[in-house]
């Protein structure tokens, strides 16, 4: 695309969504034994969030989607967000989707809304056979979507991010001249003097975008 004045580019687990849809997911795939120990492995910090995932993945029996098809339609985007587009777009400021979540199960979601959204990234899983198989276009070796790489498909004068995980969004944070943060991520950008802009709906980040 042609070099834009202002790119919006916002996580959707946790920001769009008000819950974090790969937990849920997962939650509905895999067995708890199986949730307890490879997430505790995570969060000792002994194996990375793509391990992690491509692990619980690997075990999840694909008969399950159907619990995951009806838990996305229970899910509830965060206030403001239609609104959020309408004044994004009038802005001429294009909004880019980016997620290390699922995308099979994300676009039920986002379909109605995809005519005022610019792209969406998001991961891709094989439930064609006996297990379900994840896999990600965009990875790193730590990260199920290296999001600072999706940025540096644009160009563009000033980024604006929208997040609330800092073991996902740091680093899309980092890159962006401003940033809306809740939960983790602020936590992380407050401890470390990065200034960012405290937000729980849509409707305390519009006013702010002109």
């Amino acid at each position: 695309m042609d070099k834009q004045r202002t790119i919006i580019f916002c996580d959707f687990d946790g920001t769009i969504t008000t819950e974090e849809t790969f937990v849920g997911t997962l939650m509905r795939l895999c067995d708890e034994k199986d949730l307890y120990e490879w997430f505790g492995k995570f969060q000792k910090g002994e194996i990375t969030l793509r391990k992690c995932t491509e692990t619980l993945f690997s075990l999840a029996p694909s008969s399950r989607w159907p619990l995951v098809e009806e838990y996305a339609k229970t899910v509830q985007l965060r206030p403001g967000f239609s609104e959020f587009l309408d004044r994004a777009k009038e802005l001429d400021f294009p909004v880019v989707v980016i997620s290390g979540g699922v995308r099979i199960m994300q676009e039920p979601i986002l379909a109605p809304y995809m005519n005022r959204i610019e792209a969406f990234y998001s991961c891709d899983l094989d439930i064609s056979g006996e297990y379900t198989v994840f896999t990600s276009r965009y990875a790193n070796d730590i990260q199920n979507m290296d999001k600072e790489k999706i940025m540096e498909l644009y160009t563009y004068e000033r980024a604006i991010a929208i997040g609330d995980m800092a073991s996902t969004d740091y680093q899309m944070a980092k890159a962006s001249d401003v940033v809306f943060a809740r939960d983790e991520l602020a936590d992380a950008l407050k401890k470390e003097g990065t200034p960012y802009i405290q937000w729980e709906t849509f409707f305390d980040i519009i006013p702010h975008l002109a």
